[in-house]
């Protein structure tokens, strides 16, 4: 098997095993295509194929200069970048090539990152501003952070270099930017939040089947299934060998990749989703909710899980899809609402407090008006977020961030018990049948689904539950049938 590089030196393109590459030389470069008219990418050699990736050839060969120049810097010899390294005019060169995308963005030396080119061919900024149909003036990320292939390609890689007009930030930059800057950042698509930019940028961040898919359900993509292709090489591996069929809808994709997933992937479909509109069918492909995920019920959690039961694993019965558990925990609990509580920082007084947008992009020399940047609608629980993370990570020395001393004393909220919760507000107080799926490592707190048992002794999922241990009034095992 080969895969075909750029050496830089020559501007020739050619192929190499790929079991014999010295990684180490090789930067893999990821970009958000202009997809328009094709054209024939001159000024390198072995490239016979069009390509949408750059609306004009002057285009490549700007940032292609920038690229190579960056890559010499840092000791690197060749690219990998899928416009010039696969054969765009060839379906069976793509199938043959993608599946290597994963070990090349995961073994080269680093990766350089860039959204679409402005139309004086520079590259965009990291943020930008826009205006509103209201007139108001808001920010928002590149555009490189809401594609599904953009997403992979951010979480594999050893090292990152965002290209960012003349500057170039390196992964945490990019993390710690984005997250002093949220309170003032506000998405004009309304899909991907940006809490799960923040997720996803996050360096502790912990990643999971159902975390890389929620990134992509939110993401843009030009094909709805790769919306689960798009994340492959963010999952563990076993998932990596689902196949790729560009014939089925993304519906189908998600339950072959159902079939493949581990115990814990398995249970947390049942918790990291709100169910689908009842439509009076049960069966795990309906009631799973994977075609409608939500956010997770903590923010990133940084913990590791303890999973309930055993073998969990979607099956099918006739006609039917079930999710099966071994020795499910099943248990009796009643969860009282929490007390509504007072936001870490008051909404009137947070401009006062927190850095505005315009100061950090000066700071950081991000070109553009700032000024009137309106904050945005989560304002002021964005700046307790981004107050307790900044508190709890922010580099003790540092003189590339603003960052205002107050933000340090905002009031942490204690992360030892969360919130209660339920997907259906009227069962608090109720007693309930819970199927317990993951709980923290100290046994705590449990996240699971509320659950009642059908005529033919199965289970149907009622909706998602987050309870303190307080909470349980029995605990029972029982293999369990999901989804009757």
């Amino acid at each position: 098997m080969s895969i075909r590089l750029l050496h830089l030196s020559s501007r020739s393109i050619s192929s190499h095993p790929i079991d014999s590459i010295q990684w180490d030389t090789v930067w893999a470069i990821s970009h958000v295509w202009d997809n328009q008219e094709t054209h024939l990418l001159q000024g390198v050699t072995g490239c016979t194929w069009s390509s949408a990736a750059f609306s004009s050839p002057n285009r490549f060969l700007t940032i292609l200069e920038r690229v190579s120049s960056l890559v010499s810097q840092h000791k690197g010899e060749y690219i990998w970048m899928d416009a010039i390294c696969i054969d765009q005019d060839s379906d069976e060169d793509k199938r043959e090539q993608i599946p290597h995308m994963v070990k090349i963005f995961r073994d080269s030396a680093g990766t350089i990152a860039f959204g679409k080119l402005t139309p004086d061919d520079e590259c965009s900024e990291l943020v930008y501003t826009y205006d509103t149909e209201d007139g108001e003036k808001k920010a928002w990320v590149n555009n490189w952070f809401e594609r599904v292939w953009t997403y992979q390609e951010l979480r594999l890689p050893k090292k990152i270099l965002f290209l960012s007009g003349e500057k170039v930030f390196t992964g945490e930059e990019i993390y710690y930017a984005i997250l002093i800057m949220s309170p003032f950042l506000s998405s004009p698509h309304r899909q991907l939040s940006v809490q799960s930019v923040l997720n996803g940028v996050s360096p502790k961040s912990k990643l999971n089947t159902q975390r890389a898919l929620l990134q992509a359900s939110s993401r843009q993509s030009s094909i709805d299934v790769d919306k689960v292709y798009g994340v492959l090489g963010a999952v563990d591996e076993p998932l990596r060998q689902l196949r790729l069929d560009y014939s089925v809808p993304r519906s189908t994709a998600l339950l072959n990749l159902m079939f493949l997933m581990s115990h814990g992937d398995v249970l947390d479909t049942l918790t990291f989703n709100r169910l689908p509109p009842d439509r009076g069918v049960h069966d795990a492909e309906n009631w799973s909710g994977m075609m409608d995920l939500d956010e997770p019920t903590e923010h990133p959690s940084y913990e590791t899980d303890h999973y309930m039961g055993e073998n969990a694993r979607v099956v099918r019965i006739g006609d039917r899809i079930f999710t099966v558990v071994d020795k499910a925990s099943l248990w009796s609990v009643s969860i009282p609402q929490a007390e509504a509580e007072s936001l870490p920082v008051d909404a009137a007084t947070a401009d006062q407090e927190w850095t505005h947008i315009g100061a950090v992009t000066d700071q950081l020399g991000i070109l553009g008006d700032f000024s009137q940047v309106q904050k945005s609608p989560e304002y002021a629980e964005a700046v307790g977020r981004a107050g307790r993370s900044a508190g709890a990570n922010f580099p003790s020395e540092s003189d590339l961030f603003v960052i205002a001393p107050e933000i340090r004393k905002l009031p942490a909220r204690s992360s030892a018990v969360p919130d209660n919760r339920l997907g259906d507000v009227r069962l608090f107080g109720q007693p309930l049948t819970v199927l317990a799926c993951r709980s923290k490592a100290n046994r705590s707190f449990h996240y699971g689904i509320v659950v009642k048992r059908n005529e033919d002794n199965t289970w149907h999922k009622v909706c998602t539950a987050s309870f303190s241990d307080s909470c349980v009034l029995n605990k029972m095992t029982e293999d369990v049938v999901i989804g009757g």
